[in-house]
């Protein structure tokens, strides 16, 4: 894939400064490897994180970053999550072979293993954020439509729509991170440990460290800093997505 240099013709850029553009773009990396479910080559991730630099440096140029909601590197981890996630899907799928077979094909064998993973990833995503948000994070992510645009076309307020997608891209990485773990084998306290897979920082994480709740939602507001309303919000979809890592911590 050919290289892009948005500095020149780039006003945003000039203004942002380029360290600021690539350090957003490399903060990006970890997220782009746990999606493409640690099986991708050196040069996969490279390719998703050269589209990542394309389309952030395109959505600068068309003034749709607002410093004042949030950082570059944030923006530019919600693009990735939809890159990578295309990137999967565009993978050809393979055949299943029989096992017989299996030692005279460990190439096809590998990426049949890596197609399985890579469906079971996104199927279990989207089973845990609802048919509604699967489908409008998907219309931002491979039709490249705005929250405003998708908001109109569903009869939707723009915040509820935002919102969805964001959560998409909260219960993508959790899912990725929940498969990286159960591969490796690395806690073996499931329930305890389930809180780890969810994305440092974010309410979710905050709401799901009070899980199994014993707390009302004014209590564990008042342990977290959140607003008892983003709390309430967070709850139910916390505990949605506590028992899917569990159940994949688990091996079910």
């Amino acid at each position: 894939m050919a290289t892009l240099s948005p500095v020149s013709e780039s006003g945003a850029l000039d203004e942002i400064g380029l360290d600021v553009f690539e350090s957003a773009v490399a903060s990006c990396r970890g997220t782009v490897e746990r999606i493409l479910c640690g099986r991708a080559g050196n040069q996969d991730v490279d390719d998703v994180l050269q589209q990542l630099r394309e389309i952030l440096w395109r959505k600068l140029e068309a003034g749709l970053f607002d410093p004042t909601r949030g950082s570059l590197g944030g923006f530019a981890h919600g693009i990735s999550v939809r890159v990578a996630a295309a990137a999967l899907r565009r993978r050809p799928r393979t055949l299943p072979i029989p096992l017989e077979l299996a030692d005279k094909q460990t190439p096809v064998l590998e990426e049949m293993v890596r197609d399985f993973e890579t469906t079971r990833l996104l199927k279990q995503v989207a089973d845990v954020v609802g048919e509604r948000a699967w489908a409008w994070a998907l219309d931002h992510g491979l039709h490249g439509r705005t929250a405003t645009e998708i908001a109109d076309r569903a009869g939707a307020a723009d915040r509820t729509v935002r919102d969805a997608c964001q959560w998409v891209h909260e219960a993508a990485h959790t899912i990725a991170a929940a498969f990286e773990v159960a591969t490796s084998n690395q806690m073996q306290d499931c329930e305890a440990r389930a809180v780890w897979c969810f994305p440092a920082g974010t309410a979710l994480a905050a709401v799901a460290a009070h899980l199994p709740r014993s707390q009302p939602a004014t209590q564990i507001a008042a342990c977290t800093g959140l607003p008892e309303t983003t709390v309430r919000r967070a709850l139910p979809r916390a505990e949605r997505l506590r028992a899917a890592v569990i159940t994949i911590l688990e091996g079910r």
